[in-house]
C-alpha cells in the first residue's frame, strides 16, 4: 500500500505513550489524501479505549488497494468511539460517503450509523444517491463461514442497470426468509408489479428448498443437489437439444460436473 501511494507528505503530532496517546496525522499522497485524529487510553484485560475520527479527500481507493477493476476515488468521513484488544472489537461507527467508485459506478449520499462488534455489523444504513434510494437497518453477522442477517430494508429505488449490478447470487446457504413488498420491476420497456413476494429457503447438505410466493406466481423447488449443479445440467441440456441457443464455439457449452447425490431427486411446482 505504501508503495502504491507514491510520495507522501506527512504533518504529525504524537503525545503520549505507545499505550494511551493522543496523535493527529494529516497525509497527502499522490492517491489523495486523509487526516486521522485518534485517542487511546488502557483499559483492564488487555483491551483499549478508542476514540477518534478519519477524513479523507478524493482518495483513489482502487491505485492504492490494487483493485482498478473494483474500486474508485472515496471522500469520506468517520468517527469511532469503542473498545479493541487482541481478536476483539466492539466500536460505535458513524460514517458519511459523499462519494465511492465502486464496479464501475460512483455513489453519493451514503450514512452508516451503528454498532461494530468484531465481523458483525448492526445499525442504519441509509442511500440517497439518484440511482440508489433505500434505508437499511438491522444486523449484517460475518463472523461464521456463512454470513447471517436479520434487518429491514425499505428500497425505494434501485437502477440495477446504472449500478453495474452482477444480479447472480448462489441460494445453497439461503435458511429463511425474504419477503419483498409493493415491488416495481421495470426493464426497458416492460414492467413488473407486485403487493407481496416472499422467498423462503431451507437447506443443508442433505436437501434444498426454495419457495416463493406472489401475487403472480407460485413455486416451490425440492432437491438433493446443489442448485448450481441443477442449474448448469439444464443449462447443457438446453444447449444440447436446442443448439440455436449456443452463441460461439462447442467449448464455451456448460457440461454438468457428473456428481450425484445418492437417492437424488428435484422437484418443481409452478402456479402461475
Amino acid at each position: 500500500i505504501l508503495g502504491n501511494s507514491g510520495d507522501i507528505d506527512v504533518s504529525a503530532r504524537f503525545r503520549g505513550l505507545l499505550s494511551s496517546f493522543d496523535m493527529r496525522v494529516g497525509a497527502k499522497t499522490d492517491v489523495g489524501g486523509i487526516d486521522c485524529n485518534l485517542q487511546l487510553s488502557p483499559l483492564r484485560g488487555g483491551r483499549s479505549s478508542v476514540r477518534g475520527d478519519v477524513a479523507a479527500r478524493n482518495l483513489r481507493l482502487g491505485e492504492l488497494l490494487g483493485r482498478r477493476d473494483l474500486l474508485g476515488n472515496a471522500t469520506l468521513t468517520a468517527f469511532v468511539d469503542g473498545v479493541v484488544g487482541r481478536g476483539f472489537t466492539d466500536a460505535n461507527v458513524v460514517g458519511n460517503v459523499t462519494q465511492l467508485g465502486f464496479n464501475g459506478y460512483v455513489y453519493d449520499s451514503l450514512r452508516l450509523d451503528g454498532r461494530l462488534r468484531n465481523r458483525e455489523f448492526d445499525g442504519r444504513i441509509t442511500a440517497r444517491d439518484p440511482n440508489l434510494d433505500f434505508d437499511f437497518l438491522g444486523m449484517v453477522d460475518f463472523n461464521d463461514s456463512v454470513p447471517r442477517y436479520d434487518f429491514t430494508m425499505d428500497l425505494r429505488r434501485a437502477d440495477l442497470a446504472r449500478l453495474h449490478v452482477n444480479r447472480r447470487r448462489s441460494l445453497d446457504d439461503l435458511n429463511g426468509r425474504i419477503q419483498v413488498t409493493d415491488v416495481l420491476y421495470r426493464y426497458n420497456d416492460k414492467q413488473l408489479t407486485s403487493k407481496s413476494m416472499t422467498v423462503t429457503g431451507e437447506n443443508s447438505a442433505r436437501s434444498k428448498l426454495v419457495e416463493l410466493r406472489s401475487d403472480f406466481a407460485d413455486a416451490t423447488f425440492r432437491s438433493k443437489t446443489s442448485y448450481r449443479e441443477v442449474f448448469r445440467y439444464l443449462r447443457a441440456s438446453a444447449w444440447k437439444y436446442l443448439p440455436l441457443l449456443r452463441h460461439g464455439d462447442e467449448e464455451s457449452v456448460p457440461r454438468a460436473s457428473g456428481v450425484a447425490v445418492a437417492n437424488d431427486y428435484s422437484l418443481l411446482s409452478v402456479d402461475v
